[in-house]
């Protein structure tokens, strides 16, 4: 190999399980964080459909 060639060597099976994993990694952080997101506003809604300042609206 010279000293003047910059190219990256081949990717090698390691590699590319390492990159594999992560992105199953990001893909799991993200369901995760979509779940509590929708749990949260879940209960948020319950709680504000609840309140005081929804049941006025019944009485119309």
């Amino acid at each position: 190999m010279a000293a003047d060639d910059h190219s990256p060597p081949p990717a090698s099976a390691d590699t590319r399980e390492e990159s594999g994993q992560g992105l199953a990694e990001y893909g799991l952080i993200l369901a995760f964080i979509a779940l509590v997101a929708i749990a949260s506003l879940r209960a948020l809604g319950t709680a504000i459909g609840d309140s005081n300042g929804f049941k006025l609206f019944d009485m119309f």
